[in-house]
């Protein structure tokens, strides 16, 4: 199993990005959501 990093700015393509990452770990990876937005707040929560 693989920790598969999606990075991306969550303050505006969150839901798209949790997306992503939820199919990761639909597949059985592991996924790591890190935001790097510069806005604030994030439409997501972020590991």
């Amino acid at each position: 199993m693989a920790t598969i990093a999606v990075l991306g700015t969550l303050d505006t393509k969150g839901v798209e990005h949790t997306f992503i990452a939820d199919e990761i770990r639909r597949r059985g990876h592991d996924a790591l959501l890190i935001d790097v937005g510069t806005g604030f707040p994030a439409t997501t929560d972020h590991d």
